[in-house]
């Protein structure tokens, strides 16, 4: 070691540097070799990811209405179709519900699938961090709905996106369609009573408002039947997923590259504190 070179390390420059490069490059370059091997080596043992993604639309809610569907709205229809930013944060908090992404974990057994053990500690929990960590769900530029999902098997990736929207779906019209099997319960039992009043009923009067009556609870009646029977959806899938052909990940140049410039510039570093630990003694 060049005693004559010490100095302290705020006085260092970039010939400084240059020179500690040259006064130990067989060390950092044997160090940075180590770095391409072990870099090399994780990385071909590392798990390959796919990635596969669906893009829907939220459709509006007032589509599935009965006064859309025969008459008042009709001019209205194309313009609400795609819904507005209440419909796609309705949508989005569904696709990140616990309800969706349980629902997910269990059909596909992903604990099995992570390869964790039964008797692991707070397993559910660790499953679904997991899961997590490789699921997102958000509102791209265009507005659109996009869910993306990460796995090691691409084929079950593909089918556990196009479930997830599947299921969004499902919980999102639920509300609507348990909402109109009440009121067609509601109009039945109404529609019975009304009956029931009309075979009783005495004066002309009387007759002819039940009679009225009646005929407009089962207009009703009828066009509610039809709305819930109609086959309605909350979301339009514009791209399905489907299985990758590329993997997403680990990119492995990347990983190398990065281990190298690490590895040269933690080898240097380890040199200049070296040369500093040196210069204290000499100082002393």
């Amino acid at each position: 070691m060049d005693q004559a070179n010490l100095k302290p390390l705020h006085e260092y420059q970039l010939i400084d540097l240059i020179r500690i490069w040259t006064q130990y490059k067989k060390q950092l370059f044997f160090f940075t070799v180590l770095c391409v091997l072990i870099s090399t080596i994780v990385s071909l043992i590392l798990p390959e990811y796919f990635k596969s993604r669906t893009i829907l639309y939220p459709i509006s809610m007032t589509m599935a209405d009965r006064n859309m569907i025969f008459g008042q709205q009709q001019g209205q229809a194309e313009f609400s179709y795609f819904g507005n930013k209440y419909d796609a944060s309705r949508i989005l908090q569904v696709a990140n519900s616990s309800e969706v992404i349980d629902y997910i974990i269990n059909k596909y057994d992903l604990k099995s699938h992570y390869k964790y053990k039964a008797e692991e500690k707070y397993l559910f929990t660790k499953v679904k961090e997991e899961f997590l960590d490789n699921y997102h769900a958000l509102k791209n530029d265009k507005d659109a709905i996009e869910i993306t999902l990460l796995d090691t098997d691409k084929e079950k990736c593909a089918q556990m996106v196009n479930d997830i929207a599947t299921k969004i779906d499902e919980i999102a019209t639920k509300p609507v369609t348990e909402g109109k099997a009440k009121i067609i319960k509601m109009l039945e039992m109404e529609l019975k009573n009304k009956n029931g009043e009309l075979t009783v009923a005495s004066s002309a009067a009387n007759k002819d408002n039940l009679t009225s009556e009646i005929k407009q609870l089962s207009e009703a009646l009828t066009q509610y039947k039809v709305s819930n029977n109609d086959k309605f959806s909350s979301i339009t899938i514009l791209e399905k997923a489907a299985a990758s052909e590329k993997k997403t990940k680990p990119v492995r140049w990347l990983i190398v590259a990065l281990s190298v410039l690490g590895g040269f510039f933690f080898s240097l570093l380890t040199a200049v504190v070296v040369n500093q630990i040196s210069y204290i003694r000499k100082t002393i």
